[in-house]
């Protein structure tokens, strides 16, 4: 009987993918800790100083994430691995540096802070909150250094379990302390143990960082590589916040905190996310190696499992959109369904922006102009349409965004992968695909209206109807999801 293997990218990308699922679900059931915990006043508080979490690590990132990841996988035939681990190392050294100037900065200007949000239950909370930024951003990089080392399925393991201590943690904080500020309090001790955790675990297979062991000649060329991707993460993340700063500014506390609910990012993408965190080092040598076949292949291939996973689970939400807000968070926050339908709409079109092919083939710059154009359009269109419609204009003005860069980075990208829109998007697959998914959700959401009028509880309908979608889905298009998993399982180093 032959040996079954479960080696190869589809399949690291597949148990990636079952600890990302319980992981979302330990997700959801924390975001509703917190919405019924706390009152509105309070969650905005929270959402609040989380908006300066997302931005400061944002700012200090410095596109050295992609540093970590690129000076890692290549190797140079005039480096050793030990001159290799010190580039490494400089790059840790470079984020530490840059985390403990933001921790100083965010902390003596936290009165600007309180004063922007009229909130002053933040000022307690900021010394603790500047803190998080760096340590994010190094368990970001770590777990780039488990994926180059193979070690995806243990990655995801720990992750997993620093979700269940964070989960009970704010369970504690919000029903027992009752104080959010134990929260974050939390969050750095827990950041702080996972990185022990990766640093002692990667050094066991040989890697060793030590951020203080540098390279000093090489602070020049690594910043030289990752400023433009820093630039485009600190704008692409301005984007994304810009309209939850204005909504916290002109709107309220309370309003700050319905909107950040309903524009909360629904982990839809877990799968292509999953396969996109395997791929990089596939990606990385593909492109670096001038071959376009197999760049042209891997990118259809991922665009598939794309839009295959978000568009599949994105309708499925929008079957019953204010009983999944409800479910999600509260009842409280179910006036912000407008805005959680056009989120779950954001959602389907920001998987494609697989930036990582621009970034390996040199094209940082073009991925700088396409962030900056887009956090312009939307800063502008975020202020006029909140005057013109009200609290749901920031996110009609991210949607419109939303397109506009998606596009612009898919056109990039495949120019300069050599393809053609028809090698890397299959329009008749596409079409059918799509045609197959309004008929389904068009049963499915008549259904639940029916259910509703007989009785049944608007959760049970909600689920049902959303599962009954979901299943028929995938039956019916099961053939060409299989494919693509065995063609990306195919990929070799």
């Amino acid at each position: 009987m032959k040996k079954i293997s479960f080696r190869g990218a589809a399949w690291d990308s597949v148990f990636l993918t079952l600890a990302k699922i319980l992981t979302m679900a330990f997700g959801i059931v924390l975001s509703k800790i917190m919405s019924v915990g706390l009152s509105l006043e309070e969650y905005g508080t929270y959402s609040a100083a989380n908006i300066v979490t997302s931005i400061g690590t944002s700012l200090i990132l410095l596109g050295l994430g992609d540093a970590v990841n690129y000076y890692f996988n290549k190797k140079a035939e005039n480096e050793s691995p030990e001159d290799r681990f010190r580039i490494v190392n400089t790059v840790f050294f470079l984020e530490i540096a840059a985390g403990v100037i933001l921790a100083a900065a965010i902390t003596l200007g936290r009165s600007l802070i309180v004063d922007y949000f009229e909130n002053p239950a933040l000022f307690s909370l900021i010394p603790v909150v500047s803190l998080l930024p760096v340590f994010a951003n190094l368990v970001y990089f770590y777990q780039m250094l488990y994926v180059s080392a193979g070690k995806a399925k243990q990655m995801s393991l720990y992750n997993l379990g620093m979700m269940i201590l964070k989960i009970v943690s704010a369970y504690v904080s919000v029903y027992v302390l009752k104080n959010i500020f134990w929260i974050y309090v939390v969050l750095v001790l827990l950041d702080a143990l996972q990185i022990l955790v990766f640093k002692l675990t990667l050094r066991r297979v040989g890697i060793s960082v030590n951020p203080f062991r540098i390279s000093p000649a090489h602070i020049r060329p690594i910043l030289a590589y990752s400023l433009p991707m820093g630039v485009y993460a600190m704008t692409s993340v301005l984007t994304r916040d810009i309209d939850k700063l204005i909504i916290g500014r002109l709107a309220g506390t309370e309003n700050l905190a319905i909107y950040t609910n309903c524009s909360k990012l629904l982990p839809f993408d877990f799968l292509a996310v999953s396969f996109a965190t395997v791929l990089i080092p596939y990606i990385v040598q593909y492109v670096t190696e001038n071959n376009r076949s197999m760049t042209v292949k891997l990118f259809s291939s991922y665009i598939k499992i794309g839009y295959y996973s978000v568009w599949i689970l994105a309708a499925a939400v929008l079957i019953a959109p204010a009983s999944m807000v409800s479910f999600l968070y509260a009842d409280a926050y179910t006036v912000g369904t407008p805005i959680f339908i056009l989120y779950v709409l954001d959602s389907m079109l920001r998987f494609a922006s697989m930036h990582l092919i621009l970034t390996a083939a040199g094209k940082s710059a073009s991925l700088m102009l396409y962030s900056l154009i887009s956090l312009v359009a939307n800063t502008v269109l975020n202020i006029v349409l909140y005057y013109a419609i009200g609290m749901i204009g920031p996110a009609v003005a991210t949607l419109v965004v939303a397109v506009l860069y998606t596009f612009l980075v898919l056109r990039k990208t495949i120019a300069v992968i050599g393809g053609t829109w028809r090698e890397v998007f299959d329009l008749r697959e596409i079409a059918v695909f799509v045609l197959s998914l309004a008929i389904l959700w068009t049963g499915g959401f008549l259904l639940n209206g029916f259910l509703l009028t007989l009785g049944v509880h608007k959760y049970v309908s909600m689920i049902l109807c959303a599962a009954l979608f979901g299943i028929a889905a995938l039956v019916i298009h099961r053939k060409k999801i299989f494919g693509v998993l065995k063609e990306i399982n195919t990929f070799k180093r």
